[in-house]
């Protein structure tokens, strides 16, 4: 019989489903043995395709990370430069 090597062998979770759950609070709970299959990855892009919600892992830098939380305030690359340029000229 033909084995793969550990690290090729399909998950439980390739060979049969695994139940997620939805909490209360609108948690989606993944299963460890689907979770350990992207250790490191603690960030996924989340989309629908036909019905199906896809979990996509990212990889988000810390330069991301921040241009996403400006984003999120609303601050825009020309508040940025006028905030630098403003900071420069008091030193």
């Amino acid at each position: 019989m033909d084995t793969l090597p550990k690290n090729k062998q399909p998950t439980e979770a390739k060979l049969n489903p695994i139940l997620a759950r939805l909490t209360a609070r609108n948690t989606l709970v993944i299963p460890t043995v689907v979770t350990d299959e992207f250790s490191g990855v603690d960030t996924f892009e989340v989309t629908v395709q036909e019905g199906k919600i896809v979990l996509t892992p990212l990889t988000v830098t810390p330069a991301e990370e921040v241009r996403q939380k400006l984003a999120a305030r609303g601050i825009t690359e020309e508040d940025v430069a006028e905030a630098v340029k403003w900071a420069r000229a008091q030193g």
